[in-house]
């Protein structure tokens, strides 16, 4: 009944393959496009274990962001609603003693990012209110991710702190070479399921186009799409830095285009205000770094424009696939300059398909916005050094370059 009010009336592909060898406890490595009903897959076998036996700290799922971690919460908590199932989110900007003190209230599921979690386990007093010994059931979700070198270490510290004998899921939007490297999980029965028959690869509905413009003038191309051909759609921009996410929205709203950025900079109830009001349509643009191109919950998003071409093809097709979910139609633009030919065509090489030139965009209409945009640009820009934007983004730079020099990388 949940499930059909949730308007989940027939599994998907993923729920229908992975969730019976999940109830008769088998590890599992699941792999299907976003949108396609991943998260149900691992959760509802989860609840169904809690309505018979309503244990704490059954199941951890641990996330690689934060708002994931959110979003995987919420979820819980509709499917689980009518069970009373307790759950509870454990991950960093947030304060730790509440994270401590809602884990003695002995939830059944606990949401995590790694650092967070491995942070609590080391803290005083932790013993008492969080033993991952008494975890049966652990989901790495977003694996590919997990499984990346940055997150080896708190990987390595949680495992040897769980129960041997627990069951483990495993499930991403693509595979990639990292869930190869699972030996150290002990995986039991595993069973594997794969919804594409490529590793790297975007949906037949999905219009991949591309403009190949001056770096210069980037940002007159995307006002003139934002403002005049795609002005209604509901579209997210993806960009590679923090300070180029928040330099960009600060022109569009300049600019009139109403925008939100998203990135790391942002303290974590800011983001979710922000993700909420995009969801909510109260912002129609959203400004992004890769943080929100991963198993994000939008449910749907007209337009993905690439303003930066991501270097590594995975992460290309996951931004694109913010959009064109669920069956629907999508479109994505590629902003290409003369820098990113060859990142380019190793990302069509890897899709197995050739973008495709955008269409209906008149070169002189666009540069007519020239003198407003750099404005807009220059205004931005003061803005960002005034409010100390530039002063955080800088520290954060050095502290990194100082990390890497004590560790050797």
């Amino acid at each position: 009944e949940v499930c059909s009010s949730l308007g989940m009336k027939i599994p998907t592909p993923v729920q229908e393959a992975c969730i019976p060898p999940i109830l008769r406890g088998q590890d599992c490595i699941g792999s299907a496009e976003t949108g396609s009903g991943k998260t149900a897959a691992f959760v509802l076998p989860i609840l169904h274990a809690l309505g018979r036996d309503p244990v704490a700290s059954y199941a951890l799922i641990l996330e690689p962001a934060r708002e994931l971690a959110f979003q995987i919460a919420e979820q819980v908590r509709a499917l689980g609603a009518p069970m009373g199932v307790r759950e509870v989110v454990v991950v960093g900007g947030l304060d730790p003693v509440a994270q401590l003190t809602a884990l003695s209230k002995k939830p059944h599921v606990i949401i995590a990012t790694p650092g967070r979690l491995v942070e609590i386990l080391q803290s005083t007093g932790s013993d008492r209110v969080l033993d991952l010994r008494r975890v049966r059931v652990v989901v790495l979700d977003e694996a590919d991710r997990l499984l990346d070198p940055a997150f080896e270490e708190e990987l390595d510290l949680l495992f040897a702190s769980l129960n041997s004998r627990r069951q483990t899921l495993l499930f991403s939007a693509t595979i990639t070479p990292s869930l190869e490297k699972i030996q150290r999980m002990n995986l039991d029965r595993v069973f594997r399921f794969s919804a594409t028959a490529r590793s790297l690869e975007t949906v037949e509905n999905l219009q991949q186009t591309y403009l190949f413009i001056p770096d210069r003038v980037k940002d007159c191309y995307l006002s003139y799409l934002l403002r005049k051909k795609y002005s209604e759609i509901s579209t997210i921009v993806f960009v590679g830095r923090c300070d180029t996410c928040e330099l960009v929205a600060r022109t569009l709203t300049s600019l009139g285009i109403q925008s939100v950025a998203l990135h790391s900079q942002i303290k974590q109830d800011a983001r979710l205000g922000i993700l909420n009001s995009f969801r909510n349509s109260v912002n129609r643009v959203m400004i992004a770094t890769d943080v929100a191109s991963r198993g994000l919950d939008i449910p749907w998003v007209g337009l993905v424009i690439n303003y930066n071409i991501p270097s590594a093809p995975d992460t290309y097709v996951h931004r694109v696939g913010r959009t064109a979910r669920a069956g629907r139609c999508g479109r994505a633009i590629n902003l290409i300059t003369q820098y990113d030919v060859d990142l380019v065509r190793v990302i069509e090489d890897k899709i197995d398909r050739k973008l495709e030139l955008e269409s209906g965009i008149i070169e002189r209409e666009v540069l007519q916005s020239i003198s407003e945009v750099f404005k807009a640009r220059r205004v931005a820009r003061l803005e960002m050094v005034d409010s100390g934007f530039m002063d955080r983004v800088d520290k954060r730079r050095k502290r990194k370059r100082e990390i890497q020099r004590s560790t050797g990388h």
